[in-house]
């Protein structure tokens, strides 16, 4: 899917979690890319979207990330930890 406008950052977020495996986003400042999109999914307070991970292509490092559903990633891959604050269930199961 390709968008002639660049979406706004949690748009990506929504793509990837209504894909079966999530989707690819191809740009040129992948740490800013990534900052931006962490950014919105935490002002979204969408738990929903935690599910979701950033990962780095390994085909294309410099240029591509992946936003794919956890349960996705093939074990070999190694993911960056989720990031999320406890849920006040989470919580009251300590």
């Amino acid at each position: 899917m390709t968008y002639g406008q660049p979406l706004p950052f949690i748009a990506y977020w929504y793509l990837a979690y209504r894909e079966p495996i999530g989707i690819k986003i191809t740009c040129t400042n992948l740490q800013s890319l990534k900052t931006r999109l962490y950014a919105a999914r935490k002002e979204s307070l969408d738990s929903d979207l935690m599910e979701i991970r950033l990962v780095t292509s390994p085909i294309n490092p410099d240029t591509e990330l992946w936003l794919i559903h956890a349960q996705s990633i093939p074990a070999s891959v190694p993911l960056p930890p989720a990031r999320r604050k406890p849920l006040q269930d989470d919580l009251d199961d300590i």
